[in-house]
């Protein structure tokens, strides 16, 4: 970049958006394989550290929900608000629907109210306003690592605060565009759980009936269209019972849903004398892969594609996806787990991974194309 040629405030805000936007918009790792400092620092309340250990976490891999939300998390709490305020847009943008995204719209709608208002705001000098916009800016160190000397002092100069200034705006525009569009999509998403609701059955109420009776219903709301439509018709109902002991038949092992073929209902368990049920999508999302199954997974075609590809795996693969090549139960099981692949991929379900997804997409892609051809043709 020739900041000879930047004569003019515009074009100089150009240039430093061009870069920000670069920084902001790269893809994210894996948060556990390559981030795990990073958290380690946030726990320890090393927010400084670990926001700059997040920076490094953030460029040219897959996005991950909870790797944006903790960075955006150490920012702020360091004291960064513009990057976290970045952050949190960005997942907001690219993973709705997740926990993550709802936290970062409060949190977003947390720092538009607590900033003041134009009207009580001190008139400053304009050195003065051109100084705090570039301590507000905080431009992370690895934009900053790809400016030249007289780069950076170019941002010091007059044109180059004005050029923050400039960014700062359409950066602030831009938030608080994407939170309105952000609350118009759910509020839609609130209208149409709605219409899934009279699907869902209490057994008996707890404290936790009812947030848990709307959490099946997103989940409901998220299923592919053709397949939603082929279950519901068919008269299939949800059942939520306080406990796995309170199911009509015992299911053999600890499990917090069932689907019961004869009955055409799916029974799902607020907990188990082990644990309390807080994944709501994947597990709506296999049992309801029961429902659509419907003889499917006992075609000819399927058992066949399904038998090739078991064969092939290696013994600790066959250890691994034991659940879903025990006799009889195998291919059934592993038709409802590739259908629950297939919705959370639909919708980038980060939050709620379904077990083995990785491998079962490796070891399984005809089988997998079987069950996807399945649901696209409803």
């Amino acid at each position: 970049m020739d900041w000879a040629k930047l004569g003019t405030r515009k074009e100089l805000s150009r240039a430093l958006l061009f870069l920000l936007l670069l920084f902001f918009e790269s893809p994210m790792v894996n948060a556990e394989e390559l981030c795990a400092s990073a958290y380690q620092l946030y726990r320890q309340g090393a927010y400084a550290q670990a926001a700059d250990a997040f920076e490094k976490c953030l460029q040219g891999h897959q996005p991950d929900a909870n790797l944006c939300y903790y960075a955006a998390l150490a920012n702020r709490q360091a004291r960064r608000e513009v990057r976290a305020q970045q952050l949190f847009t960005h997942l907001a943008r690219h993973f709705p629907g997740t926990p993550q995204a709802a936290y970062a719209n409060k949190a977003l709608a947390t720092h538009l109210s607590a900033s003041p208002s134009p009207q009580n705001t001190a008139v400053v000098s304009n050195s003065t306003a051109a100084s705090t916009a570039v301590a507000e800016l905080d431009i992370p160190e690895v934009v900053k690592a790809r400016l030249s000397p007289e780069e950076r002092a170019a941002l010091k100069t007059p044109i180059g605060q004005d050029a923050i200034k400039s960014v700062l705006q359409q950066q602030s525009e831009q938030a608080a565009e994407e939170k309105r569009a952000n609350q118009i999509a759910e509020a839609a998403s609130v209208r149409e759980r709605g219409d899934f609701l009279p699907y869902i059955d209490i057994a008996e109420h707890t404290a936790y009936s009812d947030s848990i009776r709307n959490k099946i219903a997103e989940a409901i709301r998220l299923l592919p269209p053709g397949p939603r439509s082929i279950i519901l018709s068919s008269g299939c109902r949800v059942l939520i019972v306080p406990n796995n002991a309170d199911f009509e038949q015992d299911p053999g092992f600890d499990t917090l849903g069932m689907f019961l073929p004869t009955k055409n209902k799916i029974e799902i368990a607020e907990k188990t004398s082990g644990r309390v049920n807080r994944y709501f999508k994947i597990l709506i999302f296999h049992e309801c892969g029961h429902a659509f199954d419907n003889g499917l997974s006992q075609s000819p075609i399927y058992l066949s594609l399904y038998m090739e590809e078991a064969n092939k795996l290696s013994t600790s693969e066959q250890q691994e996806l034991d659940y879903y090549l025990s006799g009889s139960k195998g291919p059934v099981e592993c038709f409802a787990q590739l259908f629950s692949i297939v919705c959370a991929d639909q919708h980038h379900v980060r939050d709620e991974m379904p077990p083995h997804r990785d491998l079962m997409c490796k070891k399984f892609p005809k089988t997998l194309e079987f069950v996807r051809a399945a649901m696209s043709s409803q």
